[in-house]
């Protein structure tokens, strides 16, 4: 039980300190460092809800899952491989919408 409660504030501390540099880096202009935490909670997506983006976001093409690759470049790699369900085209559709083609962009940048 205490075991429990230890490891559940340990995970609202982190939840805390993520959130206060999320805010402080928005208010200050810090962009490269919220980047980088962008780019780290996709990769954290990718790989904890792998296995589900690869039932609802594809049909074929390169699987989520991956520590290295970020949900963006996956997306962009199905896209071009035209394995894209529905979903996965609203997904990118919305993401283009902010930042025109930056699915596609992150793949052939990483290739």
């Amino acid at each position: 039980m205490l075991r429990t409660l230890l490891i559940a504030i340990l995970f609202l501390k982190g939840v805390a300190v993520i959130t206060v540099g999320f805010l402080f880096h928005l208010v200050f202009g810090r962009w490269r460092r919220l980047v980088l935490l962008g780019s780290l909670l996709s990769r954290v997506l990718n790989v904890a809800a792998g296995p589900l983006m690869n039932k609802i976001l594809r049909t074929k093409g390169p699987k989520f899952g991956s520590a290295k690759d970020t949900t963006s470049k996956i997306l962009g790699g199905v896209k071009l491989a035209g394995g894209l369900t529905w979903y996965g085209k609203l997904i990118v559709y919305l993401l283009h919408k902010a930042d025109p083609n930056h699915c596609v962009n992150e793949w052939e940048r990483c290739q």
